[in-house]
């Protein structure tokens, strides 16, 4: 009876590690460090701009994300936050290492028939704070649109946290 129990163990022991595979690692996407959503404001000259129609609070939600190629390309997309005339959806060249991006000229997905050009972006890992002050991740960005050339906005904010009472 003990050999046939331990034949029947190690047969099943063999069965079964054999059937056992390893799983991939999928890995992470190019951009894992700088793509995030956002609780941002923008300025012009210091003052802030008046963002969409929400007057309780003008905090605007902005996302970074990465393209379907995962290269060095980035989408920074305010998904109509800002309202009519300063929406914006455009690709930037970002450099992962430095947590820095830019681009000129770039198309304005968010607005048809117009350029965005963004300098001086970054994101400043663990500076930012949240509503209620949890250390977060900050980001930084100069933009100017083509319909409103010459006048160069800033957009500074920090990485939403995903609780409730962070959220505005």
């Amino acid at each position: 009876m003990n050999k046939i129990l331990i034949a029947a163990l190690i047969f099943s022991t063999a069965f079964f590690s054999s059937c056992e595979r390893e799983k991939p690692d999928p890995g992470a996407t190019a951009s894992v460090n700088m793509a995030d959503e956002w609780w941002v404001k923008m300025y012009l000259n210091g003052v802030q701009v008046p963002l969409g129609t929400s007057s309780t609070s003008q905090f605007k939600h902005f996302y970074s994300y990465n393209t379907a190629e995962n290269d060095n390309h980035m989408w920074f997309d305010d998904r109509g936050t800002f309202g009519s005339s300063k929406r914006f959806k455009a690709m930037v060249v970002a450099d992962y290492s430095a947590l820095t991006f830019s681009g000129a000229n770039l198309a304005n997905l968010g607005q048809t028939g117009t350029t965005v050009t963004i300098t001086n972006g970054k994101v400043l890992k663990g500076v930012g704070h949240s509503k209620t002050n949890e250390k977060t991740d900050s980001i930084f960005l100069n933009v100017e649109f083509s319909g409103d050339a010459g006048k160069i906005y800033t957009v500074t904010g920090h990485a939403r946290t995903f609780f409730i009472d962070d959220d505005y």
